[in-house]
């Protein structure tokens, strides 16, 4: 499941999309869609693999931090997904993300043991501070008194970062502290800021397959839509990939151009090179086009520094 409430957000859910269908997803995909949102984005949408769930605006009572950081006006709208009592179980991914993995195995979390009702969700930990977590992954048992609630705190609780995730760690405190069930590992939900401050253990995180979901957290100038600027070839060669996946047409098999962003890691850390249906003549032109693409891109980069 994800959440749709600004277009640029339409072509993250496009790409999340591609990703899932390349990895074997097996649960169907449920798009929260802003019912402000022009109709054409559900068409869209709907092409992509997606289905509809139309949901009204939770506002962001947060006005004064809002005024520098407009981007999290929507964020609130994510507060639902807490009330979607027709499902079991959840697993919600912001549209900010690249799949490296498939994961599946987020829907065994969050077992009957140590399960804890008034804090039913599991998270990854948060980079600053790591006994908070991230909103971006989330395993969610809905359940309809804790959703009454949420939207109940919305109107009074201040978000300390004018997000979903600073309001959802201030009025679900002590995460950290729950049963171990309620904690996700921390590869599916890895910043891309390791890259950018870590490089060491960013190459060791990809080496040992140990990046699931990379999410292009932070402001608008972080997402893979916009980011720009001299990072690290690594997380470049990333950021390519998923803008190579959002120029794909929407029914588009991207298992190919998985397989050449990974060239460069060891056979066992591939994860498509089991996947994918493509000949190798057919990858190693993907090949040849994406290195040639990506050397385009550090020469343009380095004449401008």
């Amino acid at each position: 499941m994800t959440l749709v409430t600004t277009a640029k957000y339409v072509v993250g859910a496009e790409v999340l999309a591609k990703s899932l269908r390349a990895f074997r997803a097996s649960r169907p995909l449920l798009a929260l869609v802003d019912s402000s949102l022009p109709p054409h984005v559900t068409v869209r949408l709907r092409q992509a693999g997606w289905g509809i769930k139309y949901i009204a605006h939770v506002e962001n009572k947060n006005t004064r931090k809002l005024q520098d950081r407009p981007w999290f006006n929507t964020t609130f709208s994510k507060l639902h997904v807490f009330g979607l009592t027709e499902y079991e179980k959840i697993v919600y991914v912001d549209a900010d993300v690249l799949l490296l993995a498939n994961i599946d195995e987020l829907f065994e979390k969050l077992p009957d043991v140590g399960f804890n009702v008034s804090r039913p969700f599991a998270a990854s930990p948060e980079m600053f501070p790591p006994d908070t977590f991230n909103s971006g992954v989330l395993v969610i048992r809905p359940q309809e008194r804790v959703y009454r609630w949420l939207l109940e705190q919305s109107l009074h609780v201040s978000s300390y970062d004018g997000s979903d995730q600073g309001f959802l760690n201030t009025v679900l405190s002590g995460w950290w502290q729950l049963d171990i069930g309620h904690r996700l590992d921390f590869q599916y939900n890895v910043h891309q800021t390791v890259a950018m401050y870590y490089p060491p253990l960013w190459e060791n995180l990809l080496r040992s397959s140990r990046v699931s979901v990379l999410h292009f957290a932070g402001d608008d100038s972080m997402k893979p839509w916009s980011l720009s600027g001299v990072i690290p070839a690594s997380l470049a060669r990333y950021v390519h990939l998923w803008q190579e996946i959002a120029r794909a047409p929407l029914d588009a098999d991207v298992a190919p151009l998985y397989l050449a962003a990974n060239a460069h890691l060891p056979l066992k850390a591939r994860a498509f090179d089991s996947l994918s249906s493509a000949g190798e003549q057919e990858i190693d032109h993907v090949l040849d086009i994406f290195q040639a693409s990506l050397k385009d891109s550090v020469e343009s980069t380095s004449a401008k520094h």
